[in-house]
């Protein structure tokens, strides 16, 4: 079973995945059926939705963006955070922090919060 910091890993993989197919391994591996994800659009529950969402999300941005960890990942019993910057290589537009509730060993929520 995955500790905290392994489940930061892979949600920063799933994240920055661009292909639908090489996510999907990971997101079965990692995160409860029920998964709910949650940012400033709203919240989608399940597997596929969270795909859905984060696939929107880079086909949205310009081929040239990458989502970069960005500082310390925090972790805790049941709860873990990474800070992250998307942009250009190097040249971030946008900052933010994935934090994961964790449940029975995987992940359970997703809250995508982004800087002001």
């Amino acid at each position: 079973m995955p500790d905290a910091k392994e489940l930061l890993r892979i949600n920063h993989e799933v994240t920055s995945e661009r292909d639908p197919e090489k996510r999907r391994s990971a997101i079965e591996r990692a995160y409860v059926e029920d998964l709910r994800f949650i940012d400033a659009s709203g919240e989608v529950v399940g597997r596929q939705a969270f795909s859905d969402r984060i696939q929107k999300i880079l086909d949205d941005a310009p081929a040239d963006f990458v989502l970069e960890e960005e500082g310390l990942a925090y972790v805790g019993p049941d709860t873990a955070a990474q800070p992250w910057r998307f942009g250009p290589p190097g040249s971030p537009v946008i900052h933010g922090i994935d934090v994961l509730t964790l449940r029975d060993g995987k992940v359970s929520v997703v809250r995508g919060l982004v800087g002001s």
